[in-house]
């Protein structure tokens, strides 16, 4: 991964995502952040020159939104005092309504749900 991201020549939503898992398995929770920023920051530049033009547009910006929430998400729920097993039931509920709300689509749920594999991958 790291020969991956040392290789990009321009910042991509995957390349941020590498750089965020990386920066978890370091415990490198400040470059965690600040990626995690930048790249909500990114996101939400490109989300409103989208918005101006059509949603069809903004979608696929809105899904990596989403991915970068669940993430967030799934760090800082891991990070608490709580059992595992609190842990896991918390993000539980939480994908399954997030998941309610996306579009009924392979395409959108694959992307939901391979986000969620890699967040236990150890």
């Amino acid at each position: 991964m790291e020969e991956f991201i040392k290789n990009q020549s321009r910042d991509t939503f995957e390349s941020s995502i590498g750089k965020l898992l990386l920066s978890i398995k370091r415990k490198d929770f400040e470059k965690y952040e600040k990626v995690m920023q930048d790249t909500r920051c990114r996101l939400m530049n490109s989300i409103a020159a989208a918005s101006m033009e059509s949603y069809q547009r903004s979608y696929d910006t809105i899904l990596e939104l989403s991915l970068l929430f669940e993430m967030d998400n799934f760090v800082k729920t891991m990070l608490t005092d709580f059992t595992i097993q609190d842990n896991f039931k918390q993000l539980n509920n939480i994908w399954d309504g997030r998941l309610k709300l996306a579009v009924n689509s392979l395409l959108t749920k694959d992307a939901s749900f391979s986000g969620q594999r890699t967040d236990f991958k150890p």
